[in-house]
């Protein structure tokens, strides 16, 4: 009987294991059809889809985590060599389910890219001094991807090698948000917007290196590759001449599969860049649109930088400069705007620049200290029911000290992102307060981040953000009203000569 119950196994076995080379193979096999089809960058914007000639099968629905540990158990039961930790392969997981969102901000963050977070909130910057997000490249819809001219051909480098080429369209790419003074990334002269596409001359690939080695797949010669011959014929076999297309196809595969293989992932290079390592590097840059490429030579290391500023720049103008937003913003800018008022300020010059953001709830409650009881934001997110997306209006918070300045004039650059741009255009839309700069970054979604057990983190888009009239500026930015021809702040305070409008009854 025990031997009988042993046949069985081993037969379950090899068809098991017959069965999984069979549809590996073909799965393998259009993988890389589909790598060499889609040349215009979607095929390296993400995991790989695969695609059937035969019409879809309705897939039956399956729990995820029913499924995971499925998997897992055949791994542990057939796998011949050791597998990784737990934690590695469960952090794998996670970051191929987030893949499938197609959305650059909900991705997995490493305890080191968590804890870069938490310290740049805090004015404390490591690495390369700057607020770095992931962002599809010239994908998002906006002004200066209407006004992009046709790419042009990269011209060969110093002794003939090729130059760099340009990230392809719908890659993911890291983006800089807002640079900390002082720090590797300003000295270097990078500014918010640079996307980094190359770090010491290798590739910055958008995913997981699991889909860098399946590129690396090659086709053998098939028949359909040779001439038609008779099978007694004993004469060498002649190939067909060359077929320009597929040869283009060819050598395209073969730079894609190079690239690919001399490639670091985009996840270790972000670890490098926000962690605490120090050491230089050479960077990469892409810059603006159409794309100008420059290299720069950026030395790691940290910097601090306070959240909150403030200065009297005459006897009746302050100026208050806001970096962050984070919990323990609130207290000290009521603490300034309370210095003013005792002062004798009348006029206000906000500083936003270089401001990436951060909490929606300390905006609102500083908006509230400036404007309380007026719209701030709207914010489309689900229905308690999950089952919609709803607009919700977002009042300002009344808390902390009240200032109500005769003028006022708000600072902004292209560093100016997310709740730091909902800010400038509450004060634009509810009092006419002119945004004096240049446009800003144009980062309309808001992030949950959420810790795991392990120190490692994932970044949720839980809402869009609009303006307080309904407007969308994601990937679009916000339009300063006056751009300055010389100092910025001495144009922020001749922008104060427009006495700040009434609010409209019920804005």
């Amino acid at each position: 009987m025990r031997r009988k119950e042993q046949v069985w196994w081993v037969s379950a076995t090899v068809v098991s294991l017959g069965a999984f080379s069979f549809f590996a193979g073909f799965g393998l096999r259009g993988l890389f059809d589909g790598v060499r089809g889609e040349r215009s960058g979607s095929a390296l914007s993400g995991y790989p889809k695969l695609a059937s000639a035969a019409p879809r099968v309705p897939e039956p629905s399956v729990r995820p985590q029913t499924l995971y540990w499925e998997v897992l158990k055949k791994l542990q039961l057939y796998y011949v060599e050791a597998l990784p930790p737990n934690n590695s392969l469960a952090l794998g997981s996670i970051e191929a389910m987030l893949t499938q969102l197609d959305d650059p901000n909900t991705r997995l963050l490493s305890k080191v890219e968590v804890d870069a977070h938490q310290d740049a909130a805090r004015g404390e910057f490591r690495g390369l001094g700057a607020v770095l997000t992931v962002m599809r490249h010239n994908t998002r819809a906006g002004d200066d991807l209407a006004e992009e001219e046709p790419e042009k051909p990269v011209k060969p480098g110093p002794g003939g090698k090729p130059a760099v080429e340009p990230a392809p369209r719908g890659v993911r790419t890291i983006t800089v948000v807002s640079v900390a003074p002082g720090g590797a990334a300003e000295k270097a002269g990078l500014k918010p917007g640079d996307r980094v596409t190359y770090i010491d001359g290798r590739w910055i690939a958008p995913t997981h290196v699991s889909y860098r080695l399946l590129t690396q797949l090659t086709e053998s010669l098939g028949p359909q590759d040779l001439r038609p011959r008779d099978p007694n014929d004993n004469e060498p076999i002649e190939p067909l001449p060359v077929d320009p297309e597929r040869e283009k196809a060819r050598k395209e595969a073969e730079e894609a599969r190079s690239r690919w293989k001399n490639s670091v992932e985009l996840p270790v290079v972000l670890q490098s860049l926000v962690g605490g390592e120090r050491g230089e590097h050479e960077l990469t840059i892409e810059r603006g649109h159409p794309a100008k490429t420059l290299k720069v030579k950026v030395a790691l290391g940290r910097s601090t930088a306070p959240q909150v500023e403030s200065d009297k720049l005459n006897p009746t103008t302050g100026y208050l400069h806001i970096r962050a937003f984070n919990p323990d913003v609130p207290a000290k800018v009521s603490t300034a705007l309370a210095d003013f008022q005792k002062s004798g300020v009348k006029s206000l010059v906000l500083d936003l620049r270089q401001n990436a953001g951060g909490s929606i709830e300390a905006g609102r409650e500083i908006a509230g200290m400036l404007m309380p009881g007026r719209k701030f934001a709207v914010v489309k997110e689900r229905d308690a029911s999950r089952t919609k997306v709803v607009d919700r209006a977002l009042m300002t918070a009344t808390s902390g000290a009240k200032f109500s300045p005769a003028t006022l004039s708000v600072l902004v650059d292209g560093g100016t992102a997310g709740t730091a741009e909902l800010l400038a255009s509450a004060l634009r839309d509810q009092f006419g307060t002119k945004l004096v700069g240049s446009k800003t970054f144009g980062d309309g979604s808001q992030q949950e981040l959420t810790l795991l057990d392990n120190g490692a983190g994932i970044s949720i888009t839980r809402a869009k953000m609009l303006t307080s009239k309904g407007v969308d500026f994601d990937g679009k930015g916000l339009k300063a009203d006056v751009t300055p021809q010389g100092d910025a702040v001495e144009a922020a305070v001749k922008a104060l000569a427009a006495p700040v409008a009434a609010p409209r009854k019920g804005a």
